[in-house]
């Protein structure tokens, strides 16, 4: 099952787009906070450490860099999670239509 601190973390949208920049590949926070123009490093630092907390990230330190980068074990849980679910939801709605349909 996945842990609740996932959803969570994908509720917020800053959290979905740092997600999104890290799924072209690893960067530094510095490169991140680049891509980030409203926020502040501080508050993009908030977001990664959320993120790293529910292992959505993975940080790697370097000398001064901290480099960043999406484990996608999480979300493969949370897709597999949705198919499974949305799938049954098409199962149900695919039997109400053939019912209705058989009834008339």
């Amino acid at each position: 099952m996945l842990a609740d601190g996932v959803w969570k973390a994908l509720a917020d949208s800053t959290r979905r787009s740092i997600i999104q920049a890290l799924s072209e590949g690893k960067k530094t926070t510095t490169e991140l906070c680049e891509q980030f123009d409203g926020l502040t490093r501080f508050a993009v630092m908030k977001h990664l450490d959320v993120l790293e907390g529910v292992g959505l990230v993975m940080v790697k330190r370097e000398g001064r860099n901290r480099w960043n980068s999406l484990n996608r074990t999480p979300l493969a849980t949370a897709d597999a999670w949705l198919a499974r679910h949305v799938e049954g939801r098409r199962d149900m709605l695919q039997r109400i239509k053939r019912i209705a349909e058989e009834g008339t």
